[in-house]
């Protein structure tokens, strides 16, 4: 069974009748207790609340480490000139290579070059796997909200709605803990749920600043994610495309090898010694008479 906050009030406030009845009557302390409920039922709503921030708030850090492993991942200036001046040594020597071995040259897009249309597919596929790992999903994948923050524009609750998310396990232990509440001196109670409230306040004000500020640069890191992606993708690609020319360049090299070498071995002059057995076999035949 799941109750709704609404419910859970209801549970407790039976609770305090029942309370308050065997002790005697509905005094000046009712009113107190009554006050007891309305905060505690608040502290507990917040702790729920807490939960759907700390999942926001987890969006958001998970959106920051992906962030940083991406810039981590991409090739800086001098590292990407390093790479395409290898690559395009590689292209040369390839060309020289194919033709010495009558061999097509016919790709003018040094981009391309030995490299297949399902490549960049293949790559930015493994790129979009690593989103998915580190963000459950993907950023760019997502509708106008923009990601897996939950009731981004406030809409879930604000007409009012109770989800019925309080299981049959939390009822008897919030209500296990109102009980000892209501049973204590009332100063100390409501001093000890003043202080439950004003650390579930700070928790949750450290977790909705992370996910305001997380909605407010949503559009701006989704783009510089976009752009570090594609970056990543211009590494992959060169770095397959070296491997991929380099590969070829032995390749050619060991067939030049050999078409190179003599493939008809001739024998050479007999050297002295005893005769081989087709010239005795010819000394072995009778004279004609």
């Amino acid at each position: 069974m799941k109750y709704s906050f609404l419910d859970l009030k209801k549970r407790l406030e039976a609770s305090l009748s029942i309370t308050v009845t065997d002790g005697g009557g509905m005094g000046p302390d009712w009113y107190d207790l009554k006050d007891l409920v309305e905060n505690y039922i608040n502290f507990i709503c917040k702790l729920h609340a807490l939960h759907y921030d700390q999942i926001n708030a987890g969006v958001a850090s998970k959106t920051q480490i992906y962030r940083e492993h991406l810039q981590a991942s991409k090739l800086n200036d001098r590292k990407l000139a390093e790479l395409i001046e290898e690559r395009d040594e590689l292209v040369k020597k390839n060309r020289c290579l194919r033709r010495m071995a009558e061999l097509s040259d016919d790709c003018e897009d040094i981009e391309k070059y030995l490299l297949e249309a399902t490549d960049t597919r293949d790559l930015q596929h493994a790129i979009d796997f690593d989103e998915f790992k580190i963000l459950k999903g993907t950023l760019m994948g997502r509708c106008s909200a923009g990601s897996d923050i939950i009731d981004w524009d406030g809409e879930w609750f604000a007409d009012g709605h109770l989800d019925k998310n309080i299981s049959e396990a939390d009822a008897e232990r919030y209500h296990s803990e109102f009980i000892e509440l209501i049973q204590m001196e009332p100063l100390r109670a409501q001093a000890k749920i003043r202080h439950m409230n004003y650390e579930i306040d700070a928790r949750r004000n450290d977790a909705i600043t992370a996910v305001e500020k997380f909605k407010t640069n949503f559009n701006e890191t989704k783009v510089e994610i976009e752009n570090l992606k594609n970056e990543v993708l211009r590494r992959r690609l060169l770095e397959k495309q070296i491997q991929e020319i380099r590969d070829d360049n032995t390749d050619l090299e060991e067939g030049l090898i050999q078409v190179r070498e003599p493939t008809d071995i001739r024998p050479g002059p007999r050297k002295p010694g005893s005769p081989r057995d087709e010239d005795q076999a010819e000394e072995d035949l009778p004279e004609d008479d």
